[in-house]
């Protein structure tokens, strides 16, 4: 279940005209520059959180050899 934060934006700001025609909402979204700046705040939130979340898991097997696995197992690229 992987969206990109424009499309989970789109999806939560206007359920029902996304649903029934994406095309205009996209079209609107491209014209619409607070649209996309929320865009890059709702992704650099995200890659916050799961860097910390990595570096949780990282500090919690400190013990073992998994750090460098665990560290990068969910690459922050796959966040747009």
């Amino acid at each position: 279940m992987e969206h990109s934060a424009k499309e989970f934006y789109l999806k939560e700001v206007f359920p029902v005209s996304y649903k029934r025609n994406p095309s205009d909402i996209e079209l609107w979204y491209e014209t619409d520059g607070h649209a996309k700046q929320v865009k890059s705040i709702m992704i650099e939130f995200a890659k916050l959180h799961v860097k910390a979340a990595l570096e949780a898991a990282q500090q919690s097997t400190l013990e073992y050899d998994f750090t460098e696995e665990i560290t990068n197992s969910y690459p922050l690229e796959n966040i747009k």
